[in-house]
Order: structure tokens, then sequence, then C-alpha cells
């Protein structure tokens, strides 16, 4: 069934082509290209398209949050048990899914 992590797993790199760069961190050129803070960019982008009004709020904090797990997640438990308790279990539960699916992407 269609549903909003449905759209998430096909929109979280929606913020990928306006972000792409080819510099690091450190602002050297490279020839690898990065995209800093997609997520960010995405989230808001999601808004833009015409998903269906209901999934949006959602979707929009999917592709927010999937992220997180290369950027702290998978390094700090306490940080993983902090957010687990603010986002709760099952929306963790769906960004678990949306990361699985990243993952197999790659």
């Amino acid at each position: 069934p269609v549903n909003s992590l449905y759209y998430a797993v096909l929109l979280h790199d929606i913020g990928k082509p306006a972000t792409k760069v080819f510099v690091d961190a450190r602002q050297n050129k490279t020839e690898i290209a990065h995209y800093y803070n997609h997520n960010n960019v995405g989230a808001y982008e999601v808004l833009l398209t015409d998903i269906p009004e209901k999934f949006k709020p959602e979707v929009a904090l999917l592709i927010q949050y999937h992220m997180q797990f290369y950027i702290s997640w998978n390094n700090s438990e306490k940080a993983l048990a902090r957010d687990t308790a603010f986002l709760g279990q099952e929306f963790m539960d769906k960004l678990s899914i949306l990361h699985t699916c990243d993952l197999a992407a790659h």
C-alpha cells in the first residue's frame, strides 16, 4: 500500500541535485561530489511536490532524519536513545526501513 514510507523511500534524496558540490568540508576542490545538507533541502522540497497532502508532514520528517544513521546514530547509542524517545519507536522503525533501502540503493 502507498503510505508515507513509500514516498520517503522514493524521494529521500530529492535534495541532492540542489546541494551537489565538488568541494570537501574544508572547501578543498574534489573529484567526488558531496551533497551537504541534502536531507534539509529535500525535506523542504518534498512539501512542494504533488504527493498527497496527508503524507507530506511525515515524509518530510523521514527525509529530514534519514541521514542521522550516518551522522550520529551509528556512532552513539546515547544519541539514538535520545532521538528514539523524542520521535517514538514507530517513527524510528520507519526510519530504519528507509535506512535499509538507502543502503541497498548504494
